[in-house]
């Protein structure tokens, strides 16, 4: 069984063309001239272009995109209190349980989609990690006609965040990727001591996993796989997809032991690491990796086409 996983993850990295890249940051000037991805926009999706015309001294003036305004995420409040973190049941990485004492914040509803991804690409020409490396698969394959709002894939560490900073200087709100505890703390909905946000089992007309362990995506996209936002019943936040879907980056550096030493209120994880942590498990993963608890971790760098994000806004 072992083995079996193995050399699906080495096909799987050179079918989708994962690697290492440097971290960068993004140009927030509009760029002119990019081409419309794989299955076409309507013309009311496109970037509006100022017409070209004349001045009064005679000479041309050239045609000027205009910034397009960001899509701005649902967002859901959630209230300051405090929860049990972790999970004593045997997932590694994910004991000792400890109480943790959270602030109020605002978490996307969705996880981000393409068209909300599109709007910040669009602004700012930016190229993700993949797209740069010139991959055989990018967001853009997954961004196919009628999947608008589906969540955006393919994206590492740094693309998810360079779209929060661009999003916050757009709307003057602090966005950023959830904390590890945000998002578990929201990930439960309310809900104490259960293994998702509903109770302890969990089932395909909850959530979007590998119930059968079948799924593979060793050559083509998978596209059957992804489900539109919002396609399962929210939890008791009114969050949607924090189980299966695709996973979810979050700010922290990961560390297996970070839980032994973490600060009571809201911790931040450690200040440095190798690996930042993913959560919510994938359409692609087991029912275990899909719990509010399993702790996922992967390189700045990696992408995957069962891996996204949601974002916070920081409380006023």
């Amino acid at each position: 069984m072992a083995l079996k996983y193995v050399l699906l993850a080495i096909l799987t990295f050179y079918v989708l063309g994962y690697g290492q890249t440097t971290g960068r940051t993004y140009d927030t000037s509009p760029k002119a001239g990019k081409k419309s991805p794989k299955g076409g926009r309507t013309p009311s999706q496109q970037p509006v272009v100022q017409q070209q015309g004349t001045r009064t001294d005679g000479t041309k003036v050239a045609e000027q995109p205009t910034p397009r305004p960001p899509i701005v995420p649902v967002m859901v409040r959630i209230p300051a209190g405090s929860f049990d973190m972790g999970y004593e049941g045997g997932f590694r990485y994910a004991s000792p349980v400890h109480t943790v004492e959270m602030h109020a914040f605002e978490i996307g509803a969705y996880e981000v989609t393409n068209e909300e991804f599109e709007a910040f690409v669009d602004d700012t020409g930016y190229k993700t990690e993949p797209e740069l490396r010139n991959a055989p698969v990018t967001w853009r394959s997954y961004f196919t006609e009628g999947r608008e709002k589906y969540p955006v894939v393919l994206v590492s560490w740094h693309d998810a965040n360079n779209f929060c900073k661009w999003l916050s200087s757009k709307t003057g709100s602090k966005f950023r990727l959830p904390t590890e505890a945000e998002w578990e703390y929201a990930a439960r909905g309310g809900l104490e001591g259960m293994l998702y946000p509903w109770g302890d089992d969990i089932s395909p007309e909850q959530a979007n996993y590998d119930e059968t362990g079948t799924r593979k995506m060793v050559i083509g996209l998978g596209l059957d796989y992804i489900r539109q936002v919002g396609s399962y019943k929210p939890n008791g936040y009114g969050l949607y997809d924090v189980a299966g879907n695709v996973w979810e980056w979050c700010s922290d550096w990961f560390d297996d032991y970070y839980y032994r030493i973490s600060p009571e209120a809201s911790p931040t994880g450690p200040e440095a690491g190798i690996f930042k942590v993913m959560r919510g498990g994938g359409w692609m993963d087991p029912a275990t990796a899909c719990s509010v608890a399993y702790r996922g971790y992967n390189s700045v760098n990696y992408s995957a086409a069962f891996v996204g994000f949601r974002v916070v806004r920081e409380a006023k």
